[in-house]
Protein backbone atom coordinates (compact mmCIF):
# COMPACT_ATOMS: atom_id res chain seq x y z
CA UNK A 1 0.00 0.00 0.00
CA UNK A 2 1.51 3.27 -1.31
CA UNK A 3 1.63 6.70 1.52
CA UNK A 4 -1.03 8.10 -0.51
CA UNK A 5 -3.41 5.08 0.07
CA UNK A 6 -2.52 4.75 3.71
CA UNK A 7 -3.39 8.51 4.12
CA UNK A 8 -6.74 7.80 2.44
CA UNK A 9 -7.50 4.50 4.38
CA UNK A 10 -7.15 6.45 7.31
CA UNK A 11 -9.04 9.74 6.23
CA UNK A 12 -12.45 7.28 5.33
CA UNK A 13 -11.85 5.33 8.88
CA UNK A 14 -11.99 8.93 10.83
CA UNK A 15 -14.73 10.35 12.66
CA UNK A 16 -14.17 13.61 10.15
CA UNK A 17 -15.44 11.77 7.07
CA UNK A 18 -18.66 12.47 5.69
CA UNK A 19 -20.83 11.46 2.95
CA UNK A 20 -22.54 14.13 0.94
CA UNK A 21 -24.19 13.29 -2.26
CA UNK A 22 -22.16 10.13 -3.06
CA UNK A 23 -18.80 11.73 -2.32
CA UNK A 24 -17.20 11.28 0.94
CA UNK A 25 -15.23 14.37 1.84
CA UNK A 26 -12.51 14.34 4.86
CA UNK A 27 -13.18 17.70 7.06
CA UNK A 28 -9.86 18.84 8.20
CA UNK A 29 -10.99 21.02 11.28
CA UNK A 30 -7.35 22.77 11.65
CA UNK A 31 -6.38 23.22 8.09
CA UNK A 32 -10.43 24.80 8.04
CA UNK A 33 -11.00 22.39 4.18
CA UNK A 34 -12.51 19.95 3.20
CA UNK A 35 -10.88 17.14 1.10
CA UNK A 36 -12.57 15.00 -1.94
CA UNK A 37 -11.39 11.24 -0.86
CA UNK A 38 -13.37 9.09 -3.51
CA UNK A 39 -17.00 8.72 -4.57
CA UNK A 40 -19.62 5.93 -3.32
CA UNK A 41 -20.30 5.12 -6.35
CA UNK A 42 -19.01 7.00 -9.46
CA UNK A 43 -21.69 8.98 -11.36
CA UNK A 44 -21.25 9.52 -15.39
CA UNK A 45 -21.47 13.19 -14.83
CA UNK A 46 -19.83 14.33 -11.82
CA UNK A 47 -19.52 17.84 -9.80
CA UNK A 48 -17.00 18.89 -6.85
CA UNK A 49 -18.80 21.91 -4.83
CA UNK A 50 -17.25 24.78 -4.16
CA UNK A 51 -18.23 23.98 0.20
CA UNK A 52 -20.22 21.08 1.64
CA UNK A 53 -21.65 21.51 5.07
CA UNK A 54 -21.38 18.74 7.84
CA UNK A 55 -24.26 17.70 9.92
CA UNK A 56 -25.69 19.41 13.17
CA UNK A 57 -23.82 22.50 11.93
CA UNK A 58 -24.34 25.23 9.56
CA UNK A 59 -19.97 25.52 8.57
CA UNK A 60 -19.29 25.99 5.19
CA UNK A 61 -16.13 23.88 4.50
CA UNK A 62 -14.41 25.33 1.23
CA UNK A 63 -13.23 22.10 -0.62
CA UNK A 64 -9.94 22.67 -1.60
CA UNK A 65 -8.08 19.10 -2.41
CA UNK A 66 -9.04 15.70 -4.46
CA UNK A 67 -7.51 13.60 -2.93
CA UNK A 68 -5.00 10.39 -4.21
CA UNK A 69 -6.78 8.04 -6.87
CA UNK A 70 -9.75 9.54 -5.86
CA UNK A 71 -12.03 8.85 -8.99
CA UNK A 72 -9.06 6.53 -11.04
CA UNK A 73 -10.40 3.95 -13.54
CA UNK A 74 -13.98 4.91 -13.04
CA UNK A 75 -16.91 5.63 -16.12
CA UNK A 76 -17.24 9.45 -15.27
CA UNK A 77 -17.60 11.11 -18.37
CA UNK A 78 -17.59 15.19 -17.60
CA UNK A 79 -16.34 16.54 -14.65
CA UNK A 80 -16.55 20.02 -13.15
CA UNK A 81 -14.23 21.05 -10.40
CA UNK A 82 -15.37 23.91 -7.69
CA UNK A 83 -13.62 27.26 -7.47
CA UNK A 84 -12.23 26.50 -4.32
CA UNK A 85 -9.90 23.31 -5.20
CA UNK A 86 -6.06 23.98 -5.19
CA UNK A 87 -4.56 20.85 -5.80
CA UNK A 88 -5.89 17.88 -7.83
CA UNK A 89 -3.47 15.54 -6.40
CA UNK A 90 -1.92 12.16 -7.98
CA UNK A 91 -3.91 10.04 -10.49
CA UNK A 92 -6.90 11.14 -9.56
CA UNK A 93 -9.01 10.74 -12.73
CA UNK A 94 -5.47 8.20 -14.27
CA UNK A 95 -7.39 5.31 -16.22
CA UNK A 96 -10.85 7.26 -17.03
CA UNK A 97 -11.10 6.09 -20.21
CA UNK A 98 -14.90 7.53 -21.13
CA UNK A 99 -13.73 11.13 -19.50
CA UNK A 100 -14.60 13.95 -22.31
CA UNK A 101 -15.04 17.07 -20.36
CA UNK A 102 -13.26 18.77 -17.57
CA UNK A 103 -13.99 22.19 -16.32
CA UNK A 104 -11.48 23.50 -14.09
CA UNK A 105 -11.83 26.73 -11.80
CA UNK A 106 -10.27 29.96 -12.68
CA UNK A 107 -7.78 29.16 -9.99
CA UNK A 108 -3.93 28.40 -9.57
CA UNK A 109 -4.76 25.25 -9.76
CA UNK A 110 -2.33 22.09 -9.40
CA UNK A 111 -2.23 19.27 -11.64
CA UNK A 112 -0.18 16.41 -9.92
CA UNK A 113 1.56 13.66 -11.58
CA UNK A 114 -0.33 11.21 -13.87
CA UNK A 115 -3.77 13.35 -12.57
CA UNK A 116 -5.35 12.33 -16.47
CA UNK A 117 -2.76 10.08 -17.44
CA UNK A 118 -4.56 7.71 -19.50
CA UNK A 119 -7.89 9.17 -19.98
CA UNK A 120 -7.68 8.11 -23.74
CA UNK A 121 -11.26 10.26 -24.42
CA UNK A 122 -10.32 13.35 -22.78
CA UNK A 123 -10.70 16.26 -25.41
CA UNK A 124 -12.01 19.41 -23.67
CA UNK A 125 -9.95 20.95 -20.84
CA UNK A 126 -9.26 24.68 -20.46
CA UNK A 127 -5.56 24.86 -19.04
CA UNK A 128 -5.33 28.97 -19.21
CA UNK A 129 -5.50 29.33 -15.09
CA UNK A 130 -3.48 26.53 -14.06
CA UNK A 131 -0.86 27.54 -11.93
CA UNK A 132 1.65 24.37 -12.00
CA UNK A 133 1.59 21.09 -14.12
CA UNK A 134 3.29 18.08 -12.70
CA UNK A 135 5.13 15.40 -14.61
CA UNK A 136 3.02 12.69 -16.92
CA UNK A 137 -0.45 14.79 -16.04
CA UNK A 138 -1.49 13.94 -19.39
CA UNK A 139 0.15 11.00 -20.29
CA UNK A 140 -1.66 9.24 -23.21
CA UNK A 141 -4.42 11.69 -23.52
CA UNK A 142 -5.12 10.25 -27.03
CA UNK A 143 -7.86 12.80 -27.78
CA UNK A 144 -6.77 16.01 -26.84
CA UNK A 145 -6.07 18.31 -30.18
CA UNK A 146 -5.74 21.52 -28.61
CA UNK A 147 -3.73 23.20 -25.58
CA UNK A 148 -3.02 26.31 -24.54
CA UNK A 149 -0.96 26.70 -21.35
CA UNK A 150 -1.04 29.29 -18.38
CA UNK A 151 1.16 32.53 -18.24
CA UNK A 152 1.95 30.43 -14.79
CA UNK A 153 3.55 27.80 -15.98
CA UNK A 154 7.21 27.93 -15.58
CA UNK A 155 8.10 24.38 -16.13
CA UNK A 156 6.51 21.87 -18.50
CA UNK A 157 7.67 18.81 -16.61
CA UNK A 158 9.24 15.55 -17.78
CA UNK A 159 6.44 12.88 -20.09
CA UNK A 160 3.05 16.30 -19.45
CA UNK A 161 1.85 15.52 -22.57
CA UNK A 162 3.74 12.21 -24.03
CA UNK A 163 1.72 10.06 -26.27
CA UNK A 164 -0.67 12.93 -26.73
CA UNK A 165 -1.03 11.26 -30.46
CA UNK A 166 -3.91 13.36 -31.56
CA UNK A 167 -2.51 16.83 -30.48
CA UNK A 168 -2.08 19.80 -33.45
CA UNK A 169 -1.18 22.73 -31.64
CA UNK A 170 0.48 23.69 -28.49
CA UNK A 171 0.65 27.67 -27.54
CA UNK A 172 3.28 27.85 -25.16
CA UNK A 173 3.34 30.64 -23.29
CA UNK A 174 6.48 33.58 -22.33
CA UNK A 175 6.80 32.44 -18.81
CA UNK A 176 7.80 29.08 -19.53
CA UNK A 177 11.07 28.22 -19.04
CA UNK A 178 12.29 24.86 -19.52
CA UNK A 179 10.37 22.07 -21.84
CA UNK A 180 11.07 18.63 -19.70
CA UNK A 181 12.58 15.22 -20.58
CA UNK A 182 10.10 13.70 -23.42
CA UNK A 183 7.11 15.91 -22.86
CA UNK A 184 5.88 15.97 -26.10
CA UNK A 185 7.45 12.79 -27.47
CA UNK A 186 5.22 10.86 -29.64
CA UNK A 187 2.80 13.47 -30.35
CA UNK A 188 2.97 12.42 -33.73
CA UNK A 189 0.03 15.05 -34.91
CA UNK A 190 2.01 17.71 -33.73
CA UNK A 191 2.99 20.34 -36.83
CA UNK A 192 4.70 23.70 -35.71
CA UNK A 193 6.22 24.57 -32.48
CA UNK A 194 7.06 28.15 -31.68
CA UNK A 195 9.60 28.36 -28.32
CA UNK A 196 9.14 32.29 -27.05
CA UNK A 197 12.59 34.16 -25.92
CA UNK A 198 11.72 32.94 -22.33
CA UNK A 199 12.69 29.47 -22.87
CA UNK A 200 15.82 28.32 -21.81
CA UNK A 201 16.20 24.60 -22.23
CA UNK A 202 14.61 22.05 -23.99
CA UNK A 203 15.58 18.55 -22.24
CA UNK A 204 16.53 15.23 -24.00
CA UNK A 205 14.05 13.76 -26.23
CA UNK A 206 11.15 17.05 -25.59
CA UNK A 207 9.77 16.50 -29.04
CA UNK A 208 10.99 12.99 -30.05
CA UNK A 209 9.03 11.19 -32.38
CA UNK A 210 6.92 14.41 -33.38
CA UNK A 211 6.77 13.02 -36.85
CA UNK A 212 4.58 15.60 -38.52
CA UNK A 213 6.35 18.21 -37.28
CA UNK A 214 7.37 20.79 -40.26
CA UNK A 215 8.38 24.06 -38.39
CA UNK A 216 10.16 25.29 -35.28
CA UNK A 217 10.30 28.88 -34.37
CA UNK A 218 13.22 29.85 -31.71
CA UNK A 219 13.11 33.37 -30.26
CA UNK A 220 15.93 32.98 -28.07
CA UNK A 221 19.63 32.89 -29.38
CA UNK A 222 20.78 31.34 -26.16
CA UNK A 223 18.67 28.29 -25.46
CA UNK A 224 19.84 24.72 -24.76
CA UNK A 225 18.68 22.05 -26.86
CA UNK A 226 19.73 18.52 -25.10
CA UNK A 227 20.88 15.58 -27.37
CA UNK A 228 17.51 14.50 -29.15
CA UNK A 229 15.51 16.98 -28.23
CA UNK A 230 14.04 16.62 -31.92
CA UNK A 231 14.91 13.06 -32.73
CA UNK A 232 13.06 11.05 -35.20
CA UNK A 233 10.79 14.52 -36.51
CA UNK A 234 11.28 12.64 -39.85
CA UNK A 235 9.18 15.67 -41.62
CA UNK A 236 10.72 18.29 -40.20
CA UNK A 237 12.04 21.40 -42.39
CA UNK A 238 12.81 23.98 -41.18
CA UNK A 239 14.02 25.52 -38.10
CA UNK A 240 13.59 29.48 -37.73
CA UNK A 241 16.58 31.34 -36.01
CA UNK A 242 16.30 34.28 -34.44
CA UNK A 243 20.03 35.82 -35.85
CA UNK A 244 22.07 33.90 -39.03
CA UNK A 245 24.93 33.77 -36.50
CA UNK A 246 23.25 31.13 -33.80
CA UNK A 247 24.59 27.18 -34.51
CA UNK A 248 22.89 24.16 -32.68
CA UNK A 249 24.24 20.94 -32.38
CA UNK A 250 23.59 18.03 -34.24
CA UNK A 251 22.68 15.73 -31.85
CA UNK A 252 19.65 17.20 -30.97
CA UNK A 253 18.31 16.13 -34.33
CA UNK A 254 19.14 12.66 -35.15
CA UNK A 255 16.96 11.16 -37.98
CA UNK A 256 15.73 14.43 -38.72
CA UNK A 257 16.81 13.69 -42.62
CA UNK A 258 14.02 16.52 -44.42
CA UNK A 259 15.64 19.23 -43.11
CA UNK A 260 16.25 22.20 -45.50
CA UNK A 261 19.84 23.72 -46.55
CA UNK A 262 19.23 26.85 -44.89
CA UNK A 263 18.39 24.70 -41.70
CA UNK A 264 21.22 23.14 -42.20
CA UNK A 265 23.57 25.84 -42.26
CA UNK A 266 23.00 26.39 -38.83
CA UNK A 267 23.80 23.14 -37.04
CA UNK A 268 27.33 21.61 -36.24
CA UNK A 269 28.15 18.22 -36.56
CA UNK A 270 30.96 18.02 -34.63
CA UNK A 271 29.16 16.79 -31.49
CA UNK A 272 26.64 14.52 -33.87
CA UNK A 273 29.64 12.41 -34.55
CA UNK A 274 30.82 12.18 -31.25
CA UNK A 275 27.70 10.92 -30.52
CA UNK A 276 27.45 8.62 -33.12
CA UNK A 277 30.87 7.05 -32.14
CA UNK A 278 29.62 6.59 -28.70
CA UNK A 279 26.64 5.32 -29.65
CA UNK A 280 28.92 2.76 -31.41
CA UNK A 281 30.86 1.83 -28.51
CA UNK A 282 27.89 1.63 -26.32
CA UNK A 283 26.45 -1.01 -29.40
CA UNK A 284 29.83 -3.06 -29.47
CA UNK A 285 29.59 -3.14 -25.09
CA UNK A 286 26.65 -3.83 -25.02
CA UNK A 287 26.61 -6.39 -28.08
CA UNK A 288 29.73 -8.28 -25.83
CA UNK A 289 27.57 -8.45 -22.86
CA UNK A 290 24.88 -10.28 -25.01
CA UNK A 291 27.48 -12.53 -26.11
CA UNK A 292 28.41 -13.16 -22.36
CA UNK A 293 24.91 -13.33 -21.49
CA UNK A 294 24.16 -16.32 -24.25
CA UNK A 295 27.66 -17.78 -23.21
CA UNK A 296 26.11 -18.20 -19.42
CA UNK A 297 22.67 -18.96 -20.27
CA UNK A 298 24.08 -21.84 -22.76
CA UNK A 299 26.36 -22.93 -19.59
CA UNK A 300 23.87 -23.21 -17.43
CA UNK A 301 21.43 -25.20 -19.78
CA UNK A 302 24.00 -27.72 -20.29
CA UNK A 303 24.65 -28.53 -16.52
CA UNK A 304 21.11 -28.37 -15.97
CA UNK A 305 20.40 -30.80 -19.04
CA UNK A 306 23.39 -33.23 -17.80
CA UNK A 307 21.57 -32.77 -13.58
CA UNK A 308 18.07 -33.65 -15.35
CA UNK A 309 19.90 -36.47 -17.45
CA UNK A 310 21.57 -37.62 -14.44
CA UNK A 311 18.34 -37.42 -12.24
CA UNK A 312 16.36 -39.68 -14.67
CA UNK A 313 19.06 -42.03 -15.64
CA UNK A 314 19.80 -43.02 -11.82
CA UNK A 315 16.83 -45.03 -11.28
CA UNK A 316 17.79 -47.55 -14.92
CA UNK A 317 21.33 -47.48 -13.83
CA UNK A 318 20.26 -48.89 -10.36
CA UNK A 319 18.05 -51.16 -11.95
CA UNK A 320 20.53 -52.27 -14.73
CA UNK A 321 23.24 -52.96 -11.63
CA UNK A 322 20.54 -54.89 -9.72
CA UNK A 323 19.86 -57.35 -12.60
CA UNK A 324 23.86 -57.73 -13.12
CA UNK A 325 24.40 -58.24 -9.56
CA UNK A 326 21.30 -61.07 -9.57
CA UNK A 327 22.48 -62.76 -12.57
CA UNK A 328 25.74 -62.97 -11.34
CA UNK A 329 24.70 -64.02 -8.24
CA UNK A 330 22.59 -67.20 -9.74
CA UNK A 331 25.78 -67.92 -11.88
CA UNK A 332 28.29 -68.01 -8.93
CA UNK A 333 25.75 -70.01 -7.04
CA UNK A 334 25.20 -72.74 -10.13
CA UNK A 335 28.96 -73.00 -10.38
CA UNK A 336 29.29 -73.51 -6.72
CA UNK A 337 27.03 -76.46 -6.57
CA UNK A 338 28.37 -77.86 -10.08
CA UNK A 339 32.11 -77.76 -8.73
CA UNK A 340 30.40 -79.49 -5.38
CA UNK A 341 29.20 -82.18 -7.14
CA UNK A 342 32.15 -82.35 -9.77
CA UNK A 343 34.28 -83.36 -6.31
CA UNK A 344 31.82 -85.48 -4.91
CA UNK A 345 31.71 -87.94 -8.59
CA UNK A 346 35.78 -87.88 -8.35
CA UNK A 347 35.52 -88.92 -4.68
CA UNK A 348 33.36 -91.42 -5.69
CA UNK A 349 34.95 -92.72 -8.50
CA UNK A 350 38.10 -92.93 -6.61
CA UNK A 351 36.62 -94.92 -3.74
CA UNK A 352 35.22 -97.51 -5.98
CA UNK A 353 38.32 -97.82 -7.85
CA UNK A 354 40.19 -98.97 -4.39
CA UNK A 355 37.56 -101.31 -3.62
CA UNK A 356 38.03 -102.61 -6.69
CA UNK A 357 42.37 -103.18 -6.49
CA UNK A 358 41.55 -104.94 -3.25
Amino acid sequence: MTVGEESKKRMLESSSCYLRDGIYYYVDKRKKEAVVLKADACPTHLTIPDTITIPNSHISWPVSYIHYKAFANSNIEDVEIGQNVKIINTAVFQGCAKLRVVKLPRTALDLRDQCFSGCISLNTINLKYVGKIYSRAFYGCKSLDNITLSQNIETIPASAFNSCSNLTNITIPSSVKEIGYEAFEWCENLKEIELPASVLKIDTEAFRGCSSLKRITINNPSIRLDWECFSDCSSLETIDFPNDNMKIDGACLINCFALDDNTLRHIEHTSLEQYIKESRNIEEKEAKRRERRKKLWYNIYMCSTFILVCILALPLVALAWGLIMFFASLIGTAVYYLSGLLIAGLLIAGFFKWLDDL
